[in-house]
């Protein structure tokens, strides 16, 4: 299956679509992210402050991250049965 894994910054939520004062492109994001699932991609999305332990299971991710968050985010595409990072 073909697979992509967005680890984000630190947010509110999830999606950081909460709150009285919701971000432009983080609703634009969503949506295209809910194209990509509908087209059989499936897509996790992983928010430091809610999934920190994603962020070290993760090897390269975490190597990324040691470099500070400056670094995020990071989209790893795992659609050819092995995983690519984009940073």
């Amino acid at each position: 299956m073909k697979k992509m894994a967005i680890y984000e910054p630190a947010m509110c939520c999830p999606t950081g679509l909460c709150g009285v004062g919701v971000n432009p492109e983080l609703l634009r994001i969503s949506a295209a992210l809910a194209a990509l699932e509908k087209n059989g991609i499936k897509v996790e999305r992983y928010n430091l402050t809610s999934a920190p332990q994603e962020f070290v299971k993760n090897a390269e991710v975490g190597m990324l991250l040691s470099k500070g968050v400056g670094m995020l985010p990071v989209t790893v595409l795992d659609l050819y049965d092995d995983a690519r990072v984009l940073a």
